[in-house]
């Protein structure tokens, strides 16, 4: 899970921020040695505005996760957020017999709409997978003879998310997705052979 947030999310949330240094060496290390990195983010929080958002696709920018998947924050009990929201609402724990699945934080905050949440939410997927293919093209993989199978590997399975849009995300963001450059001459360079390529 990548922490990002501004002083008013960070403080709600009584989240420890994590450095952008230390995320951005982290995710180009997992890439390098031919691991994919996934990025978790979540939106919705308390203090959630346009600028935080802007902040939160600067750092995906930043790390360049070759997956990403964002939630909007619920609230459960045993945290903070949830006696917050008790003491906001006066409502106790029988709320829960309610044929309700979970509580999202902006229903409970009057300075959020469904509308603002839900656009936030795309414009996170929409400018993630419009650079998706420059994230790819940034991959520098370790030139180790003993990873060249693994690396394969990665690659084929990369090129073919691209080449043949295995994730329904891409059609939903309708962006051209083209094969990266680098997918290609990086199967060749580590695995000259068509196996990895039809993976």
């Amino acid at each position: 899970m990548v922490s990002k947030a501004g002083r008013k999310k960070s403080g709600r949330l009584s989240a420890r921020i994590s450095g952008q240094k230390i995320s951005k060496r982290a995710f180009a290390l997992t890439s390098q040695y031919g691991i994919l990195p996934r990025a978790y983010f979540i939106y919705g929080s308390p203090g959630e505005t346009q600028e935080t958002i802007q902040e939160t696709i600067d750092l995906i920018n930043e790390i360049k996760p070759m997956s990403m998947i964002s939630y909007i924050l619920d609230i459960f009990p045993g945290t903070a957020l949830y006696e917050d929201f008790q003491r906001r609402t006066k409502l106790g724990d029988d709320i829960w017999m309610e044929k309700i699945e979970d509580i999202m934080y902006f229903e409970s905050d009057q300075r959020m709409s469904k509308d603002m949440i839900l656009s936030f939410g795309r414009k996170l997927r929409s400018d993630f997978y419009s650079n998706l293919p420059a994230f790819a093209d940034a991959i520098n993989l370790v030139d180790r003879e003993d990873l060249y199978v693994s690396h394969a590997d990665f690659l084929s399975r990369l090129a073919l998310t691209f080449s043949h849009e295995t994730m329904p995300q891409l059609k939903q963001s309708r962006t051209r997705m083209e094969l990266p450059d680098g997918c290609l001459e990086g199967l060749y360079h580590t695995f000259p052979t068509i196996v990895p390529i039809l993976g």
